[in-house]
C-alpha cells in the first residue's frame, strides 16, 4: 500500500475489537478530522480527488475507512490485501448533485462530505464496471459480491439511504472553496447537525464542474465586451475634416493639409477585430482541448 510507511514515525497501532488493526495519528490540530486539511484537487482520470497536508496523509485518504473510537479518530486499513485499490477519496457528499448544500444567511450553496467509516461501501464516479466497485470495496465491507447497482447503474438505495455513521462529522465549506482547490481548514462552515443529517447523499462525486472551465468563458465574454466596443464608433457622427495653417519662410501660407482621422480610426478596428478573433480562436482550442482530454479520459477508463 503506497505511503503505509510514513504511518509509523505520525501515530500509534492499536488492536480495537470489532475493527482490528487501527492506526491513531498523533500531533495533530485539535479540531483535526479526516478529509479536512488540505485541499481537493480535480483529476481527469479520477475526478475530486483529496490532496492531503499531512506528510502521512497518502494512505489514510486514499485506502481504508476512518472510525470514531471512544472520541478520537482512528484509521482502519482492514485486512491485509496483496493489491488494495487506491479511492479519491473514501467520502460521501451532501446536497444537490450539480448544486451543493444551501444553508441559511449564505450568498451561494456550500458543499459537504463525510469520511466513510468501516462497512460503508464507496460508490465511484469514474466507472460504473461493477465487478470493478466490487473490488474497490473489498476489506471495506463485509460482503462485496453483495453490492448490487441501482437505477440507471447508479448506486442502490441501499447506499443512497444508508445510516451513515460520520454524517454528523462532515467538513462544509463554500462552493468556491471546493472548486477553487482552496484550503479547507481555513474556510469551514458550522452548519446545523439536523441539516447534515437530512441533506441528500451523493456517493462518490458532488457533480460540480471545478473552476478551471471558467477562464475559457470569460475569455469569449471579454471578446465579445471588445467586439462592442470596436462597433460603437460606427454608428457616431461622420468627423469633420480638419484644416489648418502652416508658416513656411516667415511668411504665412494656407496649406490645407487633409485629416488623417478616419483613415486613423479605420486602422484602430482593424487591429482590435484581428485582437478579437485571436481570444475567440484561442477560447475555442482552449474548449477544444479540454473536450478531447475528457473523451480520451473516458475512452481509458471502461
Amino acid at each position: 500500500m503506497t505511503g503505509h510507511d510514513a504511518l509509523d514515525g505520525n501515530g500509534r497501532w492499536d488492536d480495537v475489537k470489532g475493527y482490528g488493526a487501527v492506526w491513531y495519528p498523533e500531533a495533530v490540530p485539535e479540531d483535526w478530522a479526516p478529509y479536512r486539511y488540505g485541499h481537493w484537487r480535480w483529476l481527469s482520470a479520477w475526478g475530486w480527488t483529496w490532496i492531503d497536508d499531512m506528510p502521512w496523509g497518502f494512505a489514510p485518504s486514499h485506502y481504508g475507512r476512518w472510525a470514531q473510537i471512544d472520541e478520537r479518530w482512528g484509521w482502519v486499513p482492514g485486512p491485509k490485501r496483496e493489491h488494495p485499490v487506491y479511492v479519491p477519496a473514501a467520502v460521501a457528499f451532501l446536497g444537490t448533485a450539480g448544486v451543493g448544500l444551501s444553508y441559511p444567511d449564505a450568498n451561494g450553496p456550500a458543499v459537504a462530505w463525510f469520511p466513510l467509516a468501516p462497512g460503508e461501501a464507496y460508490w465511484p464516479s469514474y466507472t460504473s464496471d461493477l465487478d470493478a466497485i466490487r473490488e474497490i470495496n473489498a476489506g471495506a465491507v463485509a460482503d462485496p459480491a453483495a453490492i448490487e447497482a441501482g437505477a440507471n447503474g447508479g448506486p442502490p438505495t441501499v447506499i443512497v439511504n444508508g445510516d451513515y455513521r460520520n454524517r454528523r462529522f462532515a467538513s462544509a465549506v463554500p462552493r468556491p472553496v471546493f472548486a477553487g482547490g482552496r484550503a479547507i481548514a481555513p474556510a469551514l462552515l458550522q452548519l446545523p447537525g439536523q441539516r447534515l443529517q437530512n441533506a441528500p447523499l451523493l456517493a462518490g462525486s458532488p457533480q460540480i464542474q471545478p473552476a478551471a472551465a471558467a477562464p475559457v468563458r470569460q475569455q469569449l465574454a471579454r471578446a465579445a465586451q471588445a467586439l462592442v466596443r470596436i462597433l460603437a464608433p460606427r454608428i457616431a457622427p461622420p468627423r469633420v475634416a480638419v484644416h489648418t495653417t502652416a508658416v513656411l519662410r516667415g511668411k504665412s501660407e494656407p496649406v490645407r493639409l487633409a485629416s488623417t482621422a478616419r483613415e486613423a480610426s479605420r486602422a484602430k478596428v482593424q487591429v482590435a477585430r484581428a485582437r478579437v478573433a485571436t481570444a475567440v480562436n484561442t477560447a475555442r482550442s482552449a474548449r477544444s482541448r479540454v473536450v478531447h482530454v475528457a473523451a480520451v479520459n473516458r475512452r481509458g477508463t471502461h
